[in-house]
């Protein structure tokens, strides 16, 4: 795995070890390579306790493009879909008329947005 293979030749980085595995985080990403050989990529930016399994299609980007690639195409994606349900939740404070909510809302998207724009510049230096 590219990603993987970035992380140990980097000097900056610094890799955790356990008894069984060796793991980085940063990005909101967790990758781990067991000592069996088989490397996870997790998702740590969830709402819950447990982290998620990378999906497929990011996936591809870190087995291909590397640790910096995936982790902007996963922060992308998780910021899409929570301005996804701020848009949503933005739909259903107008149709109640409620003005209060609509500014915290508006508010929200403004930042969500400006990750994404964050994670789409750094991509475009990468490329």
């Amino acid at each position: 795995m590219k990603a993987w293979d970035d992380l140990v030749k980097s000097k900056e980085m610094s890799i955790y070890t356990t008894r069984d595995s060796d793991y980085y985080i940063d990005h909101g990403v967790k990758i781990e390579r067991f000592n069996d050989g088989r490397i996870e990529v997790k998702n740590t930016m969830t709402r819950g306790e447990m982290f998620e399994d990378v999906d497929e299609n990011i996936l591809t980007f870190f087995n291909e493009d590397g640790w910096i690639d995936g982790c902007m195409h996963l922060n992308i994606k998780v910021h899409q879909d929570r301005l996804l349900k701020v848009n949503d939740l933005i739909r259903i404070a107008i149709s109640n008329n409620n003005d209060k909510f609509m500014e915290v809302l508006n508010d929200r998207r403004k930042i969500i947005q400006k990750k994404i724009n964050k994670c789409r510049n750094r991509l475009t230096k990468i490329y």
